[in-house]
């Protein structure tokens, strides 16, 4: 490729991208607190993160989670997953579930250009014998692209939080 070519290239990639539209930012704000409701620890994550985060937890703890998404054409989808295990006395118990229980925190017929929501996770809840792993992600999903050449929506999600007990 000569100059003037990979010279084009480079000026055009970034306004083709920026005309495409970009998945959106999606973050998760993590507080845990102690059984007297202070805070231990507090963090966040996002979907330009590296990895995960590990947290060691009790029982009395309590962990608050913050989902939050934006773009530019809107969104169409916001929610937060909850996986993992407990294991105690040579058994494995799989935890699965989302936040909403709807799967979707942004109300229908409606595309928001920002968004948040909360939900609280009890440990003690989770597994009160044995040890524990939880993973959670938050996930965000565009309207639609309004740009010169449209596009479906982007779905992008936070590199996980993980707690340990």
């Amino acid at each position: 490729m000569n100059t003037s070519s990979r010279l084009g290239v480079s000026v055009l990639a970034p306004i083709i991208l920026m005309l495409w539209g970009c998945a959106p930012s999606v973050r998760m704000t993590v507080e845990q607190r102690d059984g007297a409701g202070n805070v231990i620890t507090s963090f966040v994550k996002t979907n330009s993160d590296s990895g995960p985060t590990n947290v060691s937890v009790s029982n009395s703890h309590q962990i608050r989670l913050t989902a939050e998404a934006e773009h530019k054409d809107g969104l169409q989808k916001l929610s937060m997953t909850v996986s993992g295990h407990c294991r105690g006395d040579g058994t494995v118990q799989n935890i699965g579930f989302g936040f909403p229980a709807s799967g979707n925190a942004i109300p229908s017929n409606t595309t928001p250009t920002r968004f948040s929501f909360s939900e609280q996770i009890s440990i003690a809840g989770q597994c009160n014998a044995g040890s524990l792993d939880l993973s959670v992600t938050a996930t965000a999903t565009s309207a639609p692209t309004t740009g010169i050449f449209g596009g479906g929506p982007a779905t992008s999600s936070t590199q996980p939080a993980q707690f340990n007990k």
